[in-house]
């Protein structure tokens, strides 16, 4: 049986030579040794300890992908902003550009496939895989 779903979240790039560093004094999670292509999930948190959001950083080398909950960008962006005085640090709210569908079942990497006309090898070979829509 084939089952999809549409992921609602919003996204964002971090840049600069601090944006780990950044992240890592506003946030839960220790994201400072984060390698290239490697994710993690940290909390972003107010000065006074109250949750902004759940955010997933992805690794990309120059930037840093985020997604944070749906209609929650500019929240996150005004308060990364707030604190960003000298640091190397850029956010782009990239909300609206981006979509995440996710499909499971045992024929999705077939279905995916044929509908998009991506060759997504075998279900054995890869379990995930990005498409961008041109």
């Amino acid at each position: 049986m084939l089952n999809f779903y549409r992921l609602r979240q919003d996204y964002l790039s971090f840049k600069g030579t601090e944006r780990l560093d950044l992240i890592n004094r506003l946030s839960t999670n220790e994201v400072n040794s984060l390698e290239k292509f490697g994710t993690c999930k940290t909390i972003l948190t107010s000065d006074k300890g109250r949750i902004i959001d759940l955010l997933t950083l992805y690794n990309l080398g120059d930037i840093i992908f985020v997604s944070c909950s749906f209609n929650n960008a500019e929240p996150v962006v005004a308060h990364l902003d707030k604190y960003t005085i000298m640091d190397d640090f850029t956010v782009k709210n990239l909300s609206g550009t981006h979509e995440t569908i996710l499909f499971t079942g045992n024929s999705s990497a077939e279905f995916v496939s044929r509908f998009a006309g991506i060759n997504t090898g075998s279900a054995d070979d890869k379990n995930v895989f990005c498409y961008k829509r041109s």
